[in-house]
C-alpha cells in the first residue's frame, strides 16, 4: 500500500522494522523483504547514465533530512539514530539522494543541496 501510495520511504521503514521481528513468520519475512525490494528499487530512481537530472524529480523530505545530515558530516549510524531509522534505511534514503542529485559522495552532498536549495 505504502509503495502504491507513492511513500517508498515509509514502505522501506515499514519493511526493515517487520524484518527485525525476532519471531516473524516465513511469510511475513518474505512479504518484509519483496516490499524492501521494491522500495529501494524505486528510491534508487533511474539508472541510465546522467539519470540524476532535474527530471529525477525533488528529493522526498526524509531524502532531504538525511542528505542534509550527511553533509553535515553525521555518520550513518548518527543520522540513523537520530531520526529513528535503520543504518539500511538511512544509506537507501542517501543512494537515492544521490542518485537525484546527480552525485556519487558525500563531499559533493553540500554544493548539491545548496544548488538545489536555489
Amino acid at each position: 500500500w505504502l509503495l502504491a501510495a507513492g511513500d517508498a520511504g515509509f514502505a522501506v521503514d515499514a519493511a526493515t522494522a517487520a524484518l527485525d521481528v525476532p519471531d516473524a513468520g516465513r511469510e511475513t519475512v518474505r512479504s518484509a523483504a519483496k516490499v524492501l525490494h521494491l522500495a529501494r528499487r524505486q528510491l534508487a530512481g533511474p539508472t541510465a547514465p546522467g539519470a540524476g537530472d532535474a527530471a529525477a524529480g525533488p528529493l522526498t523530505r526524509r531524502e532531504r533530512e538525511v542528505a542534509e545530515r550527511a553533509a553535515q558530516r553525521q555518520s550513518n549510524a548518527e543520522i540513523a539514530a537520530a531520526l529513528h531509522l535503520s543504518v539500511r534505511t538511512v544509506e537507501s534514503y542517501l543512494q537515492s539522494a544521490f542518485s537525484k542529485l546527480g552525485i556519487n559522495s558525500r563531499t559533493e552532498l553540500p554544493g548539491a543541496l545548496e544548488q538545489l536549495a536555489g
